[in-house]
């Protein structure tokens, strides 16, 4: 916290990701070692971790909008500072880029090829098969923090919207994303 009691977000996701990290390894030396006990309280952590990593980036990312209305409202005086951005990749002008609207249905098209629920990677490799066409130049360049492509990082905080609707589950094992019957009617309704 600073001198004000505000709390440095980017730098609390930064020690859960690095938490998350460790307690990955941890998992994964203590599997190769034989000592299921701890690999079950590793695993715990890490979904908890996880959980509280997305939940901060969802946070992030809906400051962000917030703190964009303000400023084109001239009220910019009234928002708490603005993160640092790492790195020269500055944000493309609005508009610029594929919006998270467009990866909705991709998403859940392509988890419901995959009978429901399918690892990360693979869930991002069909998306990107089925918005290809709509993608843009600005959407294949690296975000700011230079640690993922802008249209994974946006397809990521679609998904994140989309558990907060109920469209996706929100318990579902670190690393799956699922749709839920209310995600499936969605598509059933909106698809095309």
């Amino acid at each position: 916290m600073d001198e004000q009691g505000a709390i440095d977000l980017d730098r609390v996701i930064q020690r859960i990701r690095e938490d998350l990290e460790e307690a990955q390894a941890q998992s994964a030396e203590a599997s190769r070692q034989g000592r299921y006990a701890d690999v079950q309280k590793a695993a715990k952590k890490v979904a908890q971790l996880a959980s509280i990593l997305e939940h901060l980036e969802g946070l992030r990312g809906e400051w962000d909008k917030v703190a964009d209305v303000l400023a084109e409202a001239g009220l910019g005086q009234f928002a708490a500072p603005r993160r640092r951005r790492t790195g020269k990749r500055p944000r493309p002008p609005r508009g610029q880029r594929t919006r998270e609207a467009a990866f909705r249905i991709p998403i859940l098209q392509a988890l419901e090829e995959m009978g429901g629920r399918g690892r990360i990677q693979q869930v991002l490799e069909r998306v990107e098969e089925l918005v290809r066409g709509a993608l843009k130049e600005v959407d294949y360049e690296l975000v700011p923090s230079g640690r993922d492509v802008r249209w994974r990082n946006t397809a990521r905080w679609c998904r994140a919207e989309m558990v907060r609707e109920g469209l996706l589950a929100s318990g579902s094992p670190v690393g799956i994303w699922e749709i839920t019957e209310k995600g499936k009617q969605y598509l059933r309704e909106h698809g095309g």
